[in-house]
């Protein structure tokens, strides 16, 4: 089905661009119409130029040095988990933290299920720096007493504590 109206589209542009009116334009025009780029072209935008742009969104791609850590919608985003994370971080440790890598954008199309929510991105950025998602904070009546590696370490910490009482 797809061939013969393929096929049909040829025949009907080779005839429009063979009437005598167009024939008159010139010879540019009549070897364009005898080549077979005008159907092509015919085909291919509607088949497949038109179900990419229906099907992706405009977002932003984010970098991570030169490795990609998906897409969100906008810029504003970004920033805000980014200082989100540096807050939560600089709070639990006590001393000013910023991600250890740089973080660049691209605007670019999408498949809307590529596209980041905030948790994700969130997990994203803290896993590739390597650093966050291993901390084990120790607090006591609410108040911050300590913050470990990993929860194994704290564990042991605690476990020493305890034998002292």
């Amino acid at each position: 089905m797809f061939v013969c109206s393929a096929l049909f589209l040829d025949r009907a542009v080779t005839f429009v661009w063979d009437a005598p009116l167009r024939r008159r334009t010139g010879a540019i025009i009549h070897a364009l119409a005898r080549s077979r780029a005008a159907s092509a072209a015919l085909i291919f935008i509607p088949c497949f130029l038109l179900p990419f742009s229906l099907l992706t969104q405009k977002g932003v791609l984010i970098l991570a040095g030169d490795r990609p850590l998906g897409f969100v919608q906008d810029a504003d985003m970004l920033s805000g988990t980014v200082h989100e994370i540096e807050a939560s971080a600089s709070a639990a440790s006590g001393e000013t933290y910023s991600l250890p890598f740089s973080l660049s954008t691209r605007s670019m199309r999408a498949p809307l299920c590529e596209f980041l929510d905030e948790n994700a991105l969130r997990t994203a950025l803290t896993e590739q720096s390597g650093e966050l998602d291993t901390l084990a904070v120790i607090s006591i009546d609410g108040t911050r007493a300590g913050v470990c590696h990993n929860a194994e370490e704290a564990q042991t910490l605690l476990d020493r504590v305890k034998r002292l009482y």
